[in-house]
């Protein structure tokens, strides 16, 4: 899991940090103490500081790009991302102290040319 997190992350997740993915820690966006899953739906790589500030309730941060079927299987009607595409696994929606919100995408390679 953590070679995944790794792939996909890349930096930690917390908006604007660009902290390589070997710095950082895998973090539950749903507490693991709270009934959290330990998978790739429920994980991001934080920095030890950014992290900190999320286990503290300074900032709080949700996992929006639940796969489809997931979201179905729980009945949460669905999100739109960008251009009304659903967001991709990974997605995190981050809400900083004074209520303001902000995306983080998993990082996204383009294909190579052949």
């Amino acid at each position: 899991m953590r070679r995944f997190l790794g792939a996909r992350d890349r930096t930690c997740r917390f908006p604007g940090c660009d902290r390589p993915a070997a710095a950082t820690e895998a973090d539950h966006a749903h507490e693991w103490a709270d009934g959290g899953a330990t998978s790739t739906d429920n994980l991001a790589l934080l920095c030890r500081e950014h992290h900190r500030l999320k286990s503290l309730g300074h900032w709080t941060v949700a996992q929006i790009g639940a796969r489809q079927d997931d979201a179905v299987a729980r009945g949460r009607a669905a999100m739109d991302g960008p251009a009304g595409q659903r967001p991709q696994p990974g997605t995190l929606e981050w809400t900083s102290p004074s209520g303001r919100t902000y995306v983080t995408y998993p990082h996204n390679d383009e294909p190579p040319p052949f």
